[in-house]
């Protein structure tokens, strides 16, 4: 049987719950949602839940070590269920793609992203996919670390909930047929969006 680890990566807390960083939170219980997978086990670095859909083994990860370790907790749900890395996804922000691209990748640097570098460093290897969601660079005059830990303004609220819809719909099309035909269906850019494909994430 074919099995999915999405691992959504954000920050605890409630003041972090509308944040930039923690699109990858949206995702997983946008995911655990569809899937009806209540996320109810509880490890101490991680909330989480497993069934199946459509008679594969999925798991839903919210790591609770902060961004900056989330490797930390990957590493541990990865041991204490014995899953290989060919399963896992790790779903994340992106500042280097427009707010509402997606992009699915199969392995690749962390391309300065910390919780990625997080898992990286942990497992020690890179060879794992990835799903980076687009939240839009930061103003010139705004640290990288504080725009982040900002929350999404009201006018982008729309574009946001249509990006955990097309990013949950990514993953389910990565798990029933394949992580090449994900990519090629959900890596475009949206219409009239001029801008090129960002730099280091083509690995």
């Amino acid at each position: 049987m074919k099995s999915l680890l999405l691992f959504g990566l954000g920050n605890p807390g409630r003041e972090y719950e509308a944040t930039r960083h923690n699109i990858g939170f949206r995702l997983a219980d946008a995911l655990s949602r569809h899937c009806r997978i209540g996320l109810s086990e509880s490890a101490r670095v991680a909330v989480w839940g497993q069934g199946t859909w459509r008679g594969q083994g999925l798991v839903i990860v919210k790591p609770l070590t902060f961004m900056n370790r989330s490797g930390r907790a990957v590493g541990e749900i990865l041991r204490r269920l014995a899953a290989p890395l060919e399963t896992v996804l790790v779903a994340c922000d992106d500042v280097n793609l427009p707010l509402g691209e997606l992009r699915l990748r199969p392995r690749g640097s962390s391309g300065g992203h910390r919780g990625l570098q997080s898992i990286i460093d942990e497992l020690g290897t890179d060879e794992f996919a990835r799903l980076r969601l687009g939240v839009g660079g930061a103003p010139a005059e705004m640290p990288l670390e504080d725009y982040v830990l900002e929350a999404f303004a009201p006018e982008e609220r729309e574009r946001v909930e249509e990006l955990v819809v097309r990013a949950r719909d990514a993953v389910l099309c990565l798990f029933e047929e394949s992580i090449e035909v994900a990519m090629s269906r959900f890596n475009r850019r949206l219409m009239g969006d001029p801008q090129e494909e960002p730099k280091g994430l083509t690995e």
